[in-house]
């Protein structure tokens, strides 16, 4: 009689085990199901669009940087230093562009998270981006090789295009150049070239320093201080 309890006792327990071995396995799919790859294309393209959003604002916000080469903290804030006596540190577009591609790709592969919310068998290589800054857009390319197969298809992808419209980074730029020479050379600021361009401007003193916020549609969003 004992010898048949023990031995029930074990099918229960092994049954319950394997119960909890299915349950653990199960419950993450349950709770963030994984979707067939049949919408892979825009999701990749919505990645890339969001990823070069967030760089820019990401750069423009450190007055132009990533990593700014000179900083002052106001209000527990590093604002990006332009100017330091009689030097001025405005990136130019070279300089941009090439922020531009190395913290997009950043950003884009956080944002892809190795298609872990996608089913099938994935093959990636590695992504390369390329940016063209024009006069009111940038133009953000993206070559990644990503093969999937689920089920009884095989998908492959390699080029990714988008258009980041409506912001003038060159202008922008252009005109925190000159404010920073007009002030090297005669002491003196001048917002007109940026009120022409309809951007939201302010200059604001702040001890022994100038805050400017030049705000383009929220996403390019330069601020910088000089002193």
């Amino acid at each position: 009689m004992k010898k048949a309890q023990v031995t029930f006792f074990i099918i229960i327990g092994l049954t319950l085990l394997i119960l909890a071995g299915l349950i653990f396995a199960l419950v993450p799919e349950l709770i963030t199901p994984r979707q067939a790859p049949g919408n892979l294309h825009s999701f990749i393209q919505s990645c890339l669009k969001q990823s070069g959003e967030r760089t820019i604002h990401l750069i423009t916000i450190r007055g132009g940087y990533i990593n700014p080469p000179q900083t002052m903290e106001i209000n527990n804030f590093n604002i990006t230093v332009l100017k330091d006596d009689t030097h001025n540190f405005v990136p130019d577009m070279n300089m941009i562009k090439s922020q531009i591609e190395f913290q997009s790709k950043e950003f884009f592969i956080g944002c892809i998270d190795d298609f872990s919310s996608f089913r099938g068998d994935f093959q990636i290589g590695t992504p390369q981006i390329t940016a063209d800054i024009n006069t009111n857009s940038v133009f953000i390319k993206l070559n990644y090789s990503v093969q999937v197969a689920y089920k009884d298809q095989l998908k492959t992808y390699s080029d990714f295009v988008i258009t980041i419209d409506n912001i003038q980074l060159p202008a922008v730029f252009s005109a925190a150049n000159e404010t920073i020479e007009q002030m090297i050379e005669k002491g003196m600021y001048n917002l007109t070239l940026l009120k022409s361009l309809n951007i939201r401007t302010k200059a604001i003193d702040y001890k022994d320093a100038i805050i400017f916020d030049f705000n383009d549609n929220n996403l390019v969003h330069l601020v910088y201080a000089v002193r």
